[in-house]
């Protein structure tokens, strides 16, 4: 609806009170944006919410439909069946990579296209999740609507018909051209993205002049020319420090400090998980500050004992353990940690447990 990422707030999924109601107050935003998307990916991602939305209120009728008569039909459109009306498979799981892009589909936990995608098109022996057959959609019509007009066929369209089609509309041609003279540094894949309609009409219906009429394939410049290792493991360092400090600021619930919650929280995780050795300063920090389970539960057994001390609480061991939400025995590092911290108070009730 407001065609904006989700954000992180300080509310816990799980909640004592199911039924109690939270006001989405700005106070209780923790960090930023949960991921940074790029721009053709967030409107990719928008697409996607919208076609969901439509489904899950059923807008569209999709009762009795052939999914994969649909798919390969249009695969037929757009030239991925070859001679003998099998499936180009070879040819199209690159073009399918290159169209999403790799980080959109991991987003969308649909990366590994050699398995679903294959078996997709397919005789469907199993159910493929809504994301799946949305992505399908989006690739081969380029919106739900054009998708739900379209009338599958058998067989390839006779060349003539194409032409006579275009003798009547030449609209998409205008269309087309002038799009590439409004954004003049784009590519063929991102006009595709920006204008899905025009570009499957003129595949399916005059795909010669498509291609004659279309930015060359541009050459891309490699990761290692375009980004400064050096800057961006300094600035990733100062993230890392500020991510830090919200992780240990925070006892609503107690939170571990992990690689993976640091990486998340400032939405680079991927960068930090493949191009460790690239950054050499984060690297280091974070094997110093990412805290073991022995370490988090004595940050948290410290955090408890310095509140109860302030509050006047007695120290039982069992007070501690229970408001630190630590199981006493699990470790002894841990155990022993609590008793010298507790020693070192100087205080016993004379029953045996640690207290003031």
């Amino acid at each position: 609806m407001h065609e904006i990422p989700l954000r992180i707030s300080a509310v816990p999924v799980k909640q004592y009170n199911r039924h109690q109601f939270i006001y989405p107050d700005i106070s209780l935003l923790r960090v930023g944006v949960v991921n940074s998307y790029s721009l053709n990916d967030s409107k990719v991602l928008i697409q996607v919410a919208k076609i969901y939305k439509e489904l899950i209120e059923c807008r569209v009728d999709l009762s009795g439909m052939d999914f994969r008569a649909m798919y390969l039909s249009l695969l037929d459109d757009i030239g991925f069946i070859k001679g003998n009306n099998s499936v180009a498979i070879s040819k199209l799981l690159p073009e399918f990579r290159r169209y999403f892009g790799e980080s959109l589909l991991t987003t969308l936990y649909s990366a590994d296209i050699d398995s679903w995608l294959t078996a997709i098109i397919r005789k469907h022996r199993k159910t493929f999740h809504p994301i799946r057959h949305i992505l399908m959609i989006l690739f081969l019509s380029g919106s739900l609507s054009e998708f739900m007009c379209y009338q599958p066929r058998r067989g390839i369209v006779p060349q003539q018909t194409r032409y006579s089609l275009l003798a009547h509309d030449t609209v998409y041609h205008d269309d087309w051209l002038a799009l590439q003279k409004e954004m003049p540094e784009k590519s063929k894949n991102d006009l595709r993205k920006l204008s899905p309609k025009v570009y499957v009409w003129l595949y399916r219906n005059d795909r010669d002049w498509l291609m004659e009429h279309s930015p060359l394939k541009l050459i891309p410049v490699s990761e290692e020319d375009r980004v400064d290792w050096a800057e961006r493991d300094k600035s990733i360092v100062r993230e890392v420090v500020i991510a830090i400090k919200k992780i240990k600021s925070s006892e609503k619930p107690f939170l571990r400090i992990t690689t993976s919650r640091i990486g998340k929280m400032i939405g680079k995780l991927s960068v930090i998980e493949k191009h460790r050795d690239k950054l050499p300063e984060t690297a280091e920090l974070l094997s110093r500050l990412v805290e073991s389970i022995e370490e988090f539960q004595k940050r948290k057994i410290m955090s408890v004992v310095k509140k109860m001390v302030v509050e006047g609480l007695p120290l039982y061991e069992s007070h501690v353990y229970r408001r630190a939400t630590v199981a006493k025995g699990r470790s002894i590092e841990v155990d022993n940690f609590l008793i010298r911290l507790l020693s070192d108070l100087d205080f016993s009730n004379g029953s045996g447990e640690q207290m003031i």
